[in-house]
């Protein structure tokens, strides 16, 4: 008996008095002034006001459903406190010394200043710093963030620098990593 009077019911509600030529009316309209239920579902604009003060604003150039893409990539989260610390202390310690690619006490001069107020580094450039360092961290901050293995932490940076690169790079025309100017000498007659 149930199921002939929910047959009934939805036959009542789709009835001639409950359309308009035809069409079924829906209890909202997209068009009037309750458009907070109509469009409510849908997610608000991304934003990158998330992103710590010493990261580069993103390009202007990239559209909203760039930053759509890059948010649903996790590529605008970054490691916070304990964990940003600790890759940045594995960086330094482990692949800096054998790949000094950037100058580290700038580098290390504007992430101190979480206001911003030493200069700005690229969000690419910080997210391969994140990266390097996720290989050499101790295992218990990575699981302390929610990760069950290192190869899923390192999977998950790598990911992240890469959507990164791939936006800038179509957008961006910028050196992102140049060598330290500590590590360049010019050559001497001795080494020659």
């Amino acid at each position: 008996m149930s199921t002939t009077s929910n047959l009934s019911d939805l036959h009542r509600r789709m009835s001639i008095t409950s359309q308009i030529n035809g069409l079924p009316t829906l209890p909202f309209t997209p068009f009037g002034d309750n458009r907070a239920s109509f469009f409510g579902n849908m997610s608000p604009k991304p934003q990158t006001s998330d992103l710590p003060k010493f990261i580069k604003p993103l390009p202007s150039k990239i559209g909203p459903d760039e930053i759509s893409y890059l948010e649903k990539k996790g590529a605008l989260t970054v490691p916070k406190g304990k964990l940003r610390s600790e890759m940045l202390r594995a960086y330094v310690e482990f692949v800096h010394p054998y790949m000094p690619l950037l100058d580290l006490h700038d580098f290390l001069a504007v992430i101190d200043k979480p206001d911003g107020s030493n200069g700005k580094v690229s969000l690419i450039l910080f997210q391969a710093v994140m990266f390097a360092g996720s290989a050499f961290i101790d295992m218990h901050h990575l699981r302390a963030a929610g990760y069950a293995t290192r190869k899923e932490a390192r999977k998950d940076f790598f990911q992240k620098t890469r959507v990164s690169q791939f936006q800038f790079c179509v957008h961006q025309v910028t050196c992102l990593v140049r060598p330290s100017h500590r590590t360049l000498r010019r050559p001497t007659l001795g080494s020659m």
